[in-house]
């Protein structure tokens, strides 16, 4: 890594320690001078800083719950707290640099985004998370809100109180009392110098665990010898003085107004610095023969205790590294609960080193936790690490189909414009071993994934609502029958006109305020063709032989809902004209088949003189819904002067489906045994799957073209169309 954003993400690592307070005892207020210089140098290095403005930026405030946002608001909040107080250290003009520097933590261009990462991310090296439209604003609406002034009046203040003046030094030391110490214990400064009283301006700061100073107490001050009450975190290091001058700015509004501006992610970072009340200096330096330096202080201090690195592919090996300050004994054990993969130790464990694990393999998930265990003569400290082997998986949109009712992997079916439309996004998991992630071989469960609709002529873009199950799956081989190996959306009846190109973002989430463990996206292009409304003329008809009830306009739009999911109508495809209430005479017995014959000639041939209502369109008849029925529907198609017409039974969506096909001129396909005349041009079974969108039911390939008797039935492509190119009639 670069030393200077190696120093910087230090710097950044411990302006998080500051703010991120919650205990009784808050972390020492130093920061490094060196890695403050980092930190500037990083910052200044933003065009923003330049006054350059970029077109659009991050929407870094407002209210979200979208995690990936929250994830890059995380990283933008820490870049903005570390520069403004690096600014602050190193003497820059801060009301000159501030609204830059508000601005460059919200840059959306790809060299910020991967710094950014690079400084506060726990994967590094590892892609930026792609930055969707929804989450820019144009820069005169993000420099125009009220929470862009009231964050940079927080962040300026946060770097006045930076740039308060003191200087560090071990002027006049000669030795310590002692060199081994334990915590809240008393030390005594020797030398010569120190003035009969102590200054105001002057200050005793001691080295504290985990790194950086704090003022003790001084009990009692004189020219040769300073004794001072040390804090319960007291550590080795050097002790000295440090010396104020001009104004101390304390604080204020830090974590109210970044919190209510940028949300939780923001109230994590800043919730230290309202109640620190100590300005930030640079620790005392060490004196070159040692005088002023503590060599024990308190207990063990463990400098470090990590795997690196902490996740693993399987047969990684992970290398677990410590480094411990003065400990009389160490002990490194597996934490229980978990089964770790056991460690091949040396005997003593050395206050600083690293071993190599063996291979971790398997076709499940491995976590090892282990617990450093450091002692003196002061007591105990502790400390966890873990690692963790899994596969990765490498997501690749496979395929993308726009589905109304059948489609072809290449999208070659033809669209209806503003008719309820799916999309199945097909994401490849990219594992072919086996490996398990909890949801079965070769699966990634858990994704998350956003559908855009962009419409190429109008330069608009509508993110679509779903997918329909919220934790979805990619599998290492998708089935096309399968629908939960899709990702599905439904869209907005709005966006389905004109061309439209589909965008799919899919990715797994990492932790919270991380970037994503893997994502991939895909698009493809489509044409929504409109299509004119079909006109329809009800017919409820009354069997006084049957004991069913008499149909009704509900049962009638509950027989369209077949259509109206099958074929390719719009979503406000059919004109309904007023019914018709027909009564059948006594001797036409629907119980009987040849009556049904007779019934569809009639109302295939009735001529309405002088109709005080319309009385055009497809004529469509409907009777009472009877198991004693020896057939469902009845239709035939124009013949000569006739109007094309059907009868169903009441209810049944499928048979209206299936007769309604008859009066666009499309006849049975034999399954065995139904009627003639057979359509040779229908294909017994449908090639492609079959999407029911409203009802979220897939069909797959090799159901039964909807003009069979079998069951289940679905139109073919070539059902579809037909009717497409018949509408209307």
């Amino acid at each position: 890594m670069d030393p200077w954003l190696d120093s910087a993400r230090t710097f950044v690592e411990q302006v998080y320690r500051i703010g991120s307070w919650t205990g009784e005892l808050p972390p020492a207020t130093s920061l490094p001078l060196g890695g403050a210089r980092a930190m500037t140098r990083l910052v200044m290095a933003n065009p923003a800083l330049d006054g350059a403005k970029p077109d659009l930026q991050l929407r870094l405030f407002g209210p979200t719950d979208d995690p990936d946002l929250q994830g890059l608001r995380n990283q933008s909040v820490g870049y903005l707290l570390a520069g403004a107080l690096a600014l602050g250290m190193t003497g820059q003009d801060l009301d000159g640099l501030i609204p830059g520097l508000v601005i460059a933590a919200g840059s959306i261009d790809p060299k910020s985004l991967l710094e950014r990462q690079r400084l506060l991310g726990d994967r590094p090296f590892g892609p930026p998370i792609p930055v969707i439209p929804d989450w820019l604003e144009k820069l005169d609406k993000f420099t125009g809100r009220d929470c862009f002034a009231g964050v940079m009046k927080a962040v300026l203040d946060l770097g006045k109180w930076a740039s308060s003046q003191s200087k560090s030094d071990a002027k006049g030391i000669s030795s310590l009392s002692a060199t081994t110490l334990c915590s809240g214990g008393q030390l005594t400064i020797y030398g010569a110098g120190f003035g009969r009283n102590q200054p105001a301006d002057t200050k005793v700061y001691v080295p504290v665990a985990g790194g950086g100073c704090r003022e003790a107490t001084v009990v009692s001050w004189s020219d040769t010898a300073i004794l001072v009450q040390l804090p319960a975190d007291v550590a080795a290091g050097c002790v000295g003085f440090v010396r104020f001058s001009g104004e101390y700015h304390e604080p204020q509004q830090v974590t109210g107004e970044l919190t209510n501006c940028i949300g939780a992610v923001a109230e994590q970072w800043t919730r230290g610095f309202g109640r620190v009340g100590s300005p930030i200096v640079s620790c005392p330096p060490c004196l070159l023969r040692g005088q002023n330096r503590i060599q024990l202080a308190g207990k063990p201090s463990i400098n470090g205790f990590r795997f690196t690195p902490s996740h693993v592919e399987p047969n990684g090996q992970p290398v677990l590294e410590w480094n411990v300050s003065d400990a009389n004994t160490l002990q490194i054990v597996p934490l229980p609960g978990l089964p770790s993969p056991p460690l091949a130790l040396p005997n003593p464990i050395p206050p600083v080193g690293s071993i190599t694990l063996a291979p971790v393999g398997g076709l499940v998930p491995v976590n090892g936790r282990y617990r450093l265990i450091a002692t003196n003569g002061c007591g105990s400290t502790s400390k966890d690490t873990e690692f963790t082997m899994s596969r990765t998986p490498t997501l690749s949109v496979g395929n993308i189909e726009v589905v109304q009712s059948i489609q072809k992997v290449d999208n070659s079916v033809r669209l209806t414009a503003e008719r309820r439309t799916a999309v199945r996004v097909f994401v490849d998991s990219g594992i072919v071993d086996g490996f398990d992630l909890g949801a079965g071989p070769n699966r990634v469960g858990g994704l998350r994934a956003t559908l855009y609709a962009d419409n190429v002529a109008a330069n608009t873009s509508t993110s679509c609502t779903g997918p329909w199950v919220a934790s979805a799956e990619a599998n290492s081989m998708p089935n096309r029958d399968m629908l939960e190996d899709s990702i599905n959306f439904d869209v907005p009846l709005s966006a389905c006109q004109g061309n439209v190109r589909f965008r799919a973002v899919v990715e797994l989430p990492g932790p919270m305020g991380q970037p994503p463990l893997a994502w991939t996206t895909g698009s493809v292009d489509v044409t929504f063709i409109p299509k004119p409304t079909q006109e329809l003329l009800p017919l409820l008809i009354t069997d006084p032989s049957s004991t069913s009830p008499a149909p009704t306009m509900t049962d009638f739009f509950n027989s369209l809902m077949g259509p109206h999911s099958a074929q390719p109508f719009p979503e406000n495809g059919f004109v309904i004209n007023p019914p018709i209430l027909m009564m059948l005479s006594p001797v036409e017995n629907l119980k009987i088949g040849i009556v049904w014959t007779h019934l569809i000639v009639k109302v295939t041939t009735m001529i309405f003189l002088f109709p005080s209502t319309p009385v055009g369109g497809i004529r469509a008849g409907m009777v009472p819904n009877d198991s004693a029925y020896p057939w469902g529907g009845m239709a035939l198609p124009r013949i000569g002067l006739t109007t094309p017409s059907f009868i169903a039974q009441a209810g049944d969506s499928v048979v209206c489906t299936h007769e309604l096909g008859h009066t666009f001129g499309l006849n049975h396909v034999n399954c065995g045994g139904p009627m003639g005349p057979y359509d040779g041009t229908l294909p017994l079974t449908i090639t492609d799957p079959g999407l029911d969108v409203p009802a979220r039911m897939i069909f797959p390939a090799g159901t039964n073209e909807a003009m069979t008797y079998c069951f289940p039935q679905w139109p073919s492509i070539e059902h579809w169309d037909r009717i497409f190119d018949r509408i209307p009639i």
